[in-house]
């Protein structure tokens, strides 16, 4: 798991891909891909609004405001439909 601006290694030859493998893992430590990180993957599956860069920032920006509450984030939400948020209640 790696940011989106990372360089796609595959489109480089051999070479400069196995060279620079171990300095983009050295970077971004994609193994500590843990259960924060499931559970925001799980939210962007169920609400579309989050899918995008800046949907993603304003929902780490919101949350963290509500003290990583998801009942106190979903009561500040006005731009996600509530047949958006149903879906967290299954």
């Amino acid at each position: 798991v790696l940011p989106t601006d990372t360089p796609d290694l595959s489109k480089q030859s051999a070479v400069v891909s196995m060279a620079m493998s171990p300095l983009l893992w050295s970077r971004h430590l994609p193994d500590r891909f843990d259960a924060y990180s499931i559970g925001v993957i799980l939210m962007q599956l169920c609400l579309p609004a989050l899918r995008s860069d800046q949907g993603l920032r304003n929902f780490n920006m919101a949350l963290k405001r509500a003290r990583y509450d998801l009942k106190t984030w979903r009561k500040s939400q006005r731009g996600i439909s509530d047949a958006d948020m149903a879906i967290l209640d299954m």
